[in-house]
C-alpha cells in the first residue's frame, strides 16, 4: 500500500511497519532518499536532498561491468532459485522490478515471445528470448505449478524485490564482488549486446528503451565506459564465452543451469506439433 504526497510516498509493510521515501526531479533525473519513519522526516529529507542536488554535491553511482569470469563466478555461488533472475537480467537486460512481476503466462512459447510489464509506465513490451532463457521459463512454468509467479524464492513463495536484492548481495559477497549491484547486470547486458551483434531494435526492446538508435546506443556505451573506467569494446561474443565456460565446467554450477546451455530447446507444445 502506497500513499504519495508531492514527491514523497509511504509504504505499509505486511507487519504494519510504515516507511517513507522522498524524491527530487531535476532535468529528467529522479533522485531518491529512503528510510524515513514519518512524513515530516521525509519532507525534511526531501528539502536536504534538493539542496544537495542543486549544489551538485551528488554524482552518479559508478556502474560495475562484469567480465565473463566474474559472471561465471557469480552464477557458481548463487542459490538455485536465484540463478534464473540473474540470467534474466544478464542475458535479457530486465530490471529487478520487471523480473519479480513476471507471471507464468507471460512467456508465449507458440510465438516464442516474452511479455514484460513495465513497472514505471504501466505499458508492456514483447521480444524473443535467447533459447536458454526460453528453456528457463519453460522449466519455471512446470516446476512451480501452484504459483502464478514465474520466479519464486527459496521457500516457494512469489519472489519480491526485497528478497531478491538481499540474496543477491549475499551472493556477491561470497563471489568476491561486494561492489556489484543487481542493476549492474543490466549494464553488463548492454555492454555485451553490441559485440554479440544483437539488432539495436532487439536491444531496445529488451532494455525497455524506446526510440533507441545505433548512435544513441553507442553514446550510452561511451557513457558507461567513462563512468565505469572499463571498456565496452569487447573482442568476442561474451554471452557465448560465458555459455562455453558453464558447459566446460559443469561441476561448478547447478545441473539445471548447465542443461540450459546444453539442451536449450523447450519441448514443443502439443498443439504446435499437431
Amino acid at each position: 500500500m502506497q500513499n504519495r504526497v508531492f514527491g514523497i510516498y509511504s509504504r505499509q509493510h505486511q507487519d504494519g511497519r510504515i516507511d517513507w521515501t522522498a524524491r527530487v526531479y531535476r532535468d529528467g533525473t529522479c533522485w531518491v532518499a529512503t528510510g524515513f519513519r514519518t512524513k515530516e522526516e521525509a519532507l525534511a529529507g526531501q528539502r536536504r536532498l534538493a539542496q544537495r542536488v542543486d549544489s551538485k554535491q551528488l554524482s552518479w553511482v559508478t556502474p560495475r561491468l562484469l567480465t565473463v569470469q566474474e559472471a561465471a563466478t557469480l552464477l557458481s555461488q548463487a542459490q538455485v532459485w536465484l540463478v534464473g533472475p540473474i540470467l534474466m537480467s544478464l542475458f535479457a537486460g530486465l530490471r529487478a522490478s520487471e523480473i519479480v512481476a513476471l507471471r507464468c503466462d507471460d512467456m508465449d512459447f507458440d510465438r516464442e515471445q516474452l511479455r514484460v510489464a513495465e513497472q514505471r509506465s504501466g505499458q508492456t513490451r514483447e521480444f524473443p528470448l535467447p533459447k536458454p532463457l526460453a528453456m528457463l521459463c519453460w522449466m519455471c512454468q512446470h516446476t512451480t505449478p501452484a504459483s502464478r509467479s514465474l520466479f519464486v524464492d527459496g521457500l516457494g513463495q512469489p519472489l519480491s524485490q526485497a528478497i531478491l536484492h538481499h540474496a543477491f548481495r549475499e551472493t556477491c559477497h561470497k563471489a568476491g564482488l561486494a561492489d556489484l549491484r543487481f542493476q549492474d547486470l543490466r549494464h553488463t547486458f548492454a555492454a555485451w549486446a553490441m559485440p554479440a551483434r544483437l539488432p539495436v531494435t532487439l536491444i531496445a526492446a529488451m532494455l525497455g528503451v524506446r526510440r533507441m538508435t545505433a548512435p544513441g546506443l553507442a553514446q550510452y556505451l561511451v557513457a558507461l565506459e567513462q563512468r565505469s573506467g572499463l571498456t565496452t569494446t569487447l573482442p568476442a561474443n561474451q554471452f557465448a564465452e560465458l555459455s562455453r565456460l558453464i558447459v566446460e565446467h559443469p561441476d561448478a554450477y547447478p545441473p539445471f543451469l548447465v542443461s540450459l546451455f546444453i539442451s536449450p530447446e523447450p519441448p514443443l507444445r502439443k498443439k504446435r506439433a499437431a
